[in-house]
């Protein structure tokens, strides 16, 4: 089964050749809608978390992050799972400001 970019590659060079199809358009809107919702699910899960991270140790992600990059915090279990947090969230983030643009 061919990976993504080359389906996307293959797509690129049909509408340069005959023009959109707007069912293929349309079902790939549909997808990345689909996508963007699930999108959506995960950064809810991924900020409550985060939240439960900010109360126990009152302060913000952002605040421990420079910290915790700075190596100032240490290396406790949490640290690195608040850590894995902020990046996951991030990572969600760029992901879904992409799809959205």
């Amino acid at each position: 089964m061919p990976n993504t970019l080359a389906i996307a590659h293959k797509f690129e060079q049909f509408v340069t050749l005959h023009g959109d199809d707007p069912f293929i358009s349309k079902t790939i809107a549909k997808l990345f809608s689909t996508r963007v919702a699930k999108l959506h699910k995960e950064l809810k899960d991924v900020q409550q978390a985060l939240n439960r991270y900010e109360r126990s140790y009152g302060k913000s992600s952002e605040i421990f992050f420079k910290e915790y990059q700075a190596g100032t915090v240490g290396d406790d279990m949490d640290f690195i799972e608040w850590a894995s947090l902020v990046m996951m969230r991030d990572r969600l983030l760029a992901e879904r400001s992409l799809l959205q643009s």
